[in-house]
């Protein structure tokens, strides 16, 4: 009858001691999820769950980047648009001196005058053109596009034209293109005209760049929230769940520790009377 009873204080010490070590790891586990604020602290946790929310990862930080890049892009196009308005200015004021020039009631000494302001604009747009730079990049001398990356994987790219203004208005920046003559003035006219088209072309070009980087950027912040959040789902700790955890494990330990006791006194009440 004691050896019965002994066994069965042995059985329960040892399943109650178990359950004490499963509380234990319980609350451990659910103290580490609250103190760090996510449900997966290491591989164990939920392998599956931490290689998919490691991609979402992957697909937020390249996001991220994504929106800085396009967000580079608008300021060098913000560069580009007022070079290009710059220009658009001065060769709207050479055309108003070519119209001047070219009416007869002016001498050739006024046209002089009038040349000297000319060839002073026409230095100007040519700085401005070489000048027109962002990040040490020639926006207008190269004619060649940039790529731009605007996406979290390989291809999402948009190319953006920047043009070669300084080569399609080399003939009105001549030294040799002026004013000094009624004919001259006159003949300017139409090659200025052309030379405003050309800017204007670039313009649209820049405002339709600049427009859909706009949608990019917008695009990408919807989709990195969104991305934020499914990773969240995956990885953020349910605090309410790990506090009904915690509690609950603190109620099992104290019910262990209880039986644990009761089964300490039985054992010695068996020693106590086998001794007796």
């Amino acid at each position: 009858m004691v050896a019965s009873i002994s066994a069965n204080n042995q059985s329960m010490s040892l399943f109650t001691g178990n359950r004490m070590d499963k509380t234990n790891n319980q609350m451990e586990q659910a103290m580490q999820r609250m103190s760090s604020g996510q449900r997966i602290n290491q591989a164990k946790d939920d392998a599956a769950g931490l290689a998919v929310a490691q991609r979402m990862l992957a697909q937020f930080n390249g996001m991220n980047m994504a929106e800085r890049n396009a967000g580079d892009a608008s300021s060098m196009l913000g560069v580009a648009d007022a070079a290009t308005s710059e220009v658009n200015d001065s060769l709207m004021r050479m055309r108003d001196l070519a119209m001047q020039a070219s009416n007869g009631l002016y001498s050739d000494s006024d046209r002089a005058m009038m040349q000297q302001e000319f060839s002073q604009l026409q230095s100007q747009v040519s700085d401005t053109l070489g000048n027109a730079t962002f990040n040490g990049k020639p926006l207008f001398t190269s004619g060649d596009s940039v790529e731009i990356q605007v996406g979290a994987n390989n291809g999402d790219t948009l190319s953006v034209p920047t043009g070669n203004l300084q080569s399609d208005l080399s003939n009105v920046l001549d030294s040799s293109f002026s004013i000094g003559t009624a004919a001259d003035a006159s003949a300017a006219l139409g090659s200025l005209d052309t030379a405003m088209d050309q800017v204007a072309s670039t313009q649209a070009e820049i405002g339709a760049s600049a427009n859909r980087m706009d949608s990019v950027i917008s695009n990408l912040q919807s989709m990195s929230e969104a991305q934020a959040r499914a990773e969240g789902r995956i990885m953020d700790a349910d605090f309410a769940r790990e506090t009904s955890s915690m509690t609950s494990g603190q109620i099992l330990q104290q019910s262990s520790a209880a039986m644990m006791g009761q089964a300490s006194n039985i054992n010695a009440q068996l020693v106590s009377g086998l001794l007796g």
